[in-house]
């Protein structure tokens, strides 16, 4: 089974996320901020992707995916925005989808 991990300041988000993944018999974790998924991926390093809004208090979507190559992780970073328009620039800064 795979395991993902779904990073958002908004419980309704996290949740419709969540659901559709487990659809798909994923596991899923849950983080509030990026400082939150970083204890999480140091905890649980085998996490295969990380769903992540780009807008959060805190650590942001962008920061999060910085610190996460600084810290090894091997696997997808997928941005998560109703932005469209920043599509390209997400994928210009090393995220893997959008």
């Amino acid at each position: 089974m795979s395991l993902a991990l779904v990073v958002d300041d908004v419980k309704l988000n996290r949740d419709v996320i969540g659901s559709l993944l487990r659809l798909r018999n994923w596991q899923v974790l849950y983080a509030e901020n990026g400082e939150e998924a970083l204890r999480i991926f140091a905890k649980k390093p085998e996490i295969d992707v990380i769903f992540t809004d780009l807008t959060m208090p805190g650590m942001n979507g962008w920061e999060l995916l910085k610190r996460l190559k600084e810290a090894g992780f091997k696997g997808v970073v997928i941005a998560v925005s109703g932005d469209e328009s920043i599509k390209g620039k997400c994928i210009k800064a090393g995220f893997d989808g959008f």
